[in-house]
């Protein structure tokens, strides 16, 4: 795996955990991991209230990773993207 590649889990009971490739600090805490639940209709509504792809993007991964709006805007890019991809992948199953 590439040194910025962030690594995505799949955890036993559902969730995936997605380790940073670079560790944030939101409120004092270090955040080196990010675990998702699969989205359930509150967070596409919460989503649905922000302006722009990007923020319904980082609303949707901030939603079901309990994890402030600016813990996405403090990651890396492929950190970030990765985080997005994840919080997406339950809805583009078919």
């Amino acid at each position: 795996m590439e040194e910025n590649t962030p690594e995505i889990i799949d955890n036993d009971d559902g969730t995936k955990t997605i380790k940073l490739s670079e560790p944030i600090t939101i409120a004092g805490q270090e955040i080196a991991t990010v675990t998702m639940h699969k989205p359930f209709g509150r967070d596409m509504r919460a989503m649905d209230q922000e302006k722009g792809e990007i923020a319904k993007s980082f609303k949707l991964a901030s939603s079901v990773s309990k994890l402030p709006m600016a813990a996405f805007d403090a990651m890396t890019i492929e950190d970030a993207t990765a985080c997005i991809r994840v919080a997406d992948s339950w809805s583009s199953k078919s």
